[in-house]
């Protein structure tokens, strides 16, 4: 993974406290094990709603402390908060068509959730709150391209939770003083991502149904185009984020490869990367689906420092090459 030299000695020099919430799923347990490797304290919070057991397979670590608790508890989330210096929030539902099949529940986590953790980082003094937010905010835009400043289009329950959390920390940041960042994942993808299920993520999917000899199943006719971003360049994010000093006091940044691809082209490389000819079974869109998700990623190169490493093809190696256990996935 790709840090900066100056965000590397700061690390060497100084082992921080990290709270990084949903440690048990997919993106949280990248970002807990790579901390941890850099020689950082870390605590994980997880319910295992949607997470697994089996994404902390450095549970033992001496610089790691679990708590098994639920982010909608407020006694859980101070007591998670306590003695941190920065909150990496990756808890959530990470579901459009969830959102719409159980939106009260979604909410309850995505939204209830999100404030109680960000109250107690508040409470605790924490140097700065880190969370992720989905380019799921910008909606059918209509835009080729989809930057920080403009007017959002929230289609779905989850994205208009998400566009909620961006609210609650701008207010609640200045009531407390305290530092925030929202990061506007675009399509994460990479080991540990969960295949199974009615809302597994495209690539998480194909790659097992490749494996399975099974046709890959998409939704619409393969334009849609998606601007997918490896799991190891979202975990550099979240470092940058935190320990950046270059950025906005309530900075939201797209994080995102600045490659995109349409789903067809998605479906070619996978069959150059396995040198398999794989069908395509095509169904209806689903509702809530954005055809269009493109970001530019200028500001979170110009003030984070980010810079996105991993091409699409490698991604796929690595996925196709470990992916075995089914774990949580994450939609943007």
């Amino acid at each position: 993974m790709y840090l900066p030299e100056d965000i590397k000695n700061k690390l060497e020099e100084q082992s921080f406290s990290w709270l990084v919430t949903g440690a048990g799923g997919f993106i949280g347990s990248h970002i807990a094990e790579q901390l941890l490797l850099l020689g950082q304290r870390v605590t994980g919070l997880d319910n295992f709603e949607t997470g697994s057991e089996k994404n902390i397979p450095f549970e033992d670590h001496e610089n790691f402390t679990f708590i098994q608790g639920d982010i909608r508890d407020t006694q859980i989330c101070e007591k998670a908060c306590r003695d941190i210096d920065f909150v990496l929030h990756q808890a959530a539902i990470g579901s459009v068509p969830k959102s719409y099949d159980e939106p009260a529940f979604v909410d309850s986590i995505n939204v209830n959730g999100f404030v109680n953790v960000l109250k107690a980082s508040g409470e605790a003094k924490v140097k700065r709150f880190i969370y992720a937010s989905s380019s799921a905010v910008y909606g059918d835009s209509g835009k080729e391209i989809n930057k920080e400043d403009q007017q959002l289009y929230p289609k779905s329950p989850y994205a208009i939770g998400k566009q909620t959390n961006e609210l609650y920390a701008k207010s609640l940041g200045d009531f407390y003083g305290m530092e925030t960042t929202g990061l506007r994942y675009f399509n994460i993808y990479g080991e540990r991502q969960d295949p199974e299920g009615p809302y597994a993520a495209v690539i998480a999917k194909w790659c097992q149904q490749i494996k399975d000899g099974k046709d890959l199943l998409l939704f619409g006719d393969g334009t849609a185009v998606r601007d997918f971003c490896h799991v190891h360049d979202a975990v550099q994010a979240n470092i940058l984020a935190a320990l950046c000093e270059q950025q906005e006091q309530h900075g939201i940044y797209n994080i995102a490869s600045g490659n995109p691809v349409t789903l067809n082209e998605l479906h070619n490389a996978l069959q150059d990367v396995t040198g398999k000819s794989v069908p395509l079974n095509k169904q209806d869109e689903r509702i809530g689906d954005i055809k269009l998700s493109q970001a530019d990623i200028t500001k979170a190169k110009s003030q984070l420092g980010f810079s996105p490493k991993m091409g699409l093809k490698e991604g796929l190696k690595t996925i196709l090459n470990t992916q075995e256990e089914p774990q949580h996935a994450a939609t943007a």
